[in-house]
């Protein structure tokens, strides 16, 4: 039995939900024009998001990156994000679920759209064409966190995301890499993750 379909409302805030968090992203779809190497944001081609995954490298990978210690300890923990600003659109906790796990190596960041109505499907099989399109949308992605050189202890942690398992991958990869900034908390700043991430995603 096939479920029944979503009401088109619904149905169309679920999808525009995926399609905003790429714009939040990019900047609107600037991100490949601004952060470019001249502007001082340089990356090479192994950087990219799905590179070892393409490549069929990434399991091989990761277990010489974790044998070398090549880890972020400090960085271990759960949290959720309460807002993702970008390209003057903004999304808050009100309109997603949105879960990160860290370990020293790996990660998980899972991310379910509020507006998504209740499927009501034991299977995928069950699902209709538009209850399968709203899955497809959803982000979820896992892989390796793999910390960047520190010239000296006051250069901030740069940590580098290479994706192993990814929703959204379906053979055309990300141009920019998964990238972000570290920056600790001063000593009694309150509840929350040990760090706060830069520009990323």
């Amino acid at each position: 039995e096939t479920m029944a379909r979503p009401p088109a409302g619904r149905l169309a805030a679920a999808l525009d939900w995926s399609a905003k968090q790429a714009r939040i992203l990019t900047g609107g779809g600037r991100a490949e024009q601004l952060y470019t190497a001249e502007r001082g944001f340089p990356f090479t081609a192994d950087e990219l998001p799905h590179a070892l995954l393409a490549a069929g490298a990434a399991p091989a990978r990761f277990r010489e990156w974790a044998a070398a210690g090549r880890g972020c300890p400090e960085l271990s923990g759960a949290w959720h994000r309460p807002l993702f600003v970008g390209g003057w659109e903004h999304s808050t906790d009100e309109d997603e679920r949105v879960f990160n796990v860290q370990t020293p190596t790996l990660f998980v960041d899972l991310r379910v759209p509020r507006s998504r109505p209740d499927l009501s499907a034991r299977s995928l099989r069950e699902c209709s064409d538009d209850g399968l399109r709203i899955l497809a949308r959803q982000h979820a992605f896992a892989g390796y966190t793999l910390p960047g050189p520190r010239e000296g202890p006051e250069d901030p942690l740069v940590c580098t995301r290479h994706h192993v398992v990814d929703w959204n991958y379906v053979g055309a990869p990300r141009p920019r890499p998964n990238k972000w900034r570290v920056e600790p908390q001063p000593p009694g700043a309150g509840p929350g993750p040990g760090a706060g991430a830069g520009r990323g995603e």
